[in-house]
């Protein structure tokens, strides 16, 4: 049950890290995109 346990710890994480990661690459085009606007 622990192995388990941990091995849905990992996953939350590494989801959780692509997200993040998903979500500054937008936030750097969104001011790219804007920054150009300019």
């Amino acid at each position: 049950m622990s192995i388990s346990k941990q091995y849905m710890e990992i996953e939350v994480k590494n989801v959780w890290n692509a997200l993040n990661l998903l979500r500054n690459r937008i936030v750097e085009d969104c001011k790219t995109s804007y920054l150009i606007k300019i």
